[in-house]
């Protein structure tokens, strides 16, 4: 299959998510930090990989994703997914690059340690989120892919403040917002029994819990996970690990 993503299609994701970061949307910036053209954002390219696998995911699974090249707007993207030993393995490519690959796996992890900190959502902010995702983007229809772009939503609009900006102002001293750039890398999803079979109705029941690992840190840029989890009734639902890479310009005169 192959597709591509323009300007409205970035806004569309924007308008949902609240991922307004400038690469997506600046060309100047764009170039500044060495990419030839603005960047659509990294999991808007991930959605059509993630519809492709629907299909083959109907018991409990582990679904890794590493995003290696940032793809333009108006590119054309190759998706490609087959069955080999081990899983079904999956890609995106434009002419001349592999940008995302990924691997889809039967079974989860034995022991998945809660995340430290409980996230209170307010339904009504669920609601309308859901509302808006399948007014702009009806192709994603299962719940574990709604939950998926729910939760990436909560990020940037819920949870107040850019967390990748406040991240940045821990590497450097004082850095001016337009210097700070965030790049998504990675995505491990983790698929119960339970997601299969949820279809948002009882939302009483949905309790979620956050947390930040920094994972590497150098002079002016970090790689991080931000895990969210999901539980029904006190049983893990749906986990969602997204790595990133922020980096922060040194203003000037900063040492």
């Amino acid at each position: 299959m192959i597709k591509a993503f323009d300007n409205e299609d970035i806004k569309r994701w924007a308008h949902f998510s609240g991922d307004y970061n400038g690469i997506h949307f600046d060309a100047e910036l764009a170039r500044k930090n060495g990419l030839r053209d603005i960047i659509i954002q990294g999991m808007l390219a991930l959605t059509e990989v993630k519809i492709q696998l629907c299909p083959r995911v109907d018991k409990p699974s582990t679904i890794h994703f590493y995003l290696k090249e940032p793809v333009a707007r108006d590119t054309d993207i190759h998706y490609q997914l087959c069955a080999r030993p081990g899983g079904y393995f999956c890609s995106a490519s434009t002419s001349d690059k592999t940008c995302i690959t990924g691997r889809l796996k039967e079974g989860i992890p034995g022991a998945i340690a809660r995340a430290a900190t409980p996230v209170d959502i307010d339904n009504r902010f669920i609601h309308e989120q859901l509302t808006l995702l399948r007014m702009l983007f009806p192709d994603m229809k299962e719940s574990w892919i709604l939950m998926d772009a729910f939760l990436f939503s909560v990020c940037f609009k819920y949870q107040h403040g850019d967390p990748f900006f406040m991240k940045a102002k821990k590497i450097t001293r004082q850095p001016d917002k337009s210097r700070v750039v965030t790049y998504q890398v990675d995505q491990t999803i983790i698929l119960t029994d339970g997601i299969f079979n949820y279809d948002f109705t009882d939302l009483a029941g949905l309790t979620f819990y956050f947390q930040d690992r920094d994972i590497i840190k150098e002079d002016f840029s970090v790689y991080s996970i931000l895990d969210y989890q999901v539980y029904y009734h006190q049983k893990l639902l749906f986990q969602s690990s997204m790595g990133s890479v922020t980096r922060a310009s040194l203003n000037e005169g900063q040492q």
